[in-house]
């Protein structure tokens, strides 16, 4: 083989390990079109604070709560919605238990507090947002 049938095979096997980096380090890195998604697991546990189940999720500028699955036990708990900067306004909403926080703008918190006592599948949305969705697994 001459010195440029060399080089042409150089280039590809560049170009081919260029490529398997790209297709395996395509999924790092931040999601959403704004790059500032928060990241996080989809599910999560409580942190117990005196008794209380607590999660803090957060609502996203891609209208997305993080995390979106709650895995709790009987009892009470307490979500600590965080309103990421550059996000609407969101809030925290369980129509199945009677539960809706208030309103919080981005870059702050809202906080609600209720008991569900039945084991079962409850989901939670935004109400200014219908689309945002969560579930909380009461097991």
């Amino acid at each position: 083989m001459n010195e440029k049938g060399r080089a042409v095979l150089a280039v590809l096997a560049l170009l081919a390990s260029v490529l398997l980096a790209t297709v395996l380090l395509g999924g790092c890195g931040s999601s959403g079109s704004s790059g500032a998604a928060a990241s996080g697991p989809p599910t999560a546990g409580p942190t117990i604070v005196n008794g209380t189940q607590v999660f803090d999720v957060t609502g996203t500028s891609d209208l997305d709560f993080v995390p979106s699955t709650l895995l709790a036990h009987p009892g009470r708990i307490t979500v600590r919605l965080h309103v990421q900067p550059g996000s609407a306004t969101h809030n925290f909403a369980l129509p199945m238990a009677g539960a809706q926080s208030g309103f919080a703008v981005p870059g702050g918190v809202t906080t609600v507090t209720f008991t569900v006592n039945s084991r079962g599948t409850y989901p939670f949305i935004c109400t200014i947002h219908q689309r945002m969705r969560g579930t909380l697994v009461v097991s």
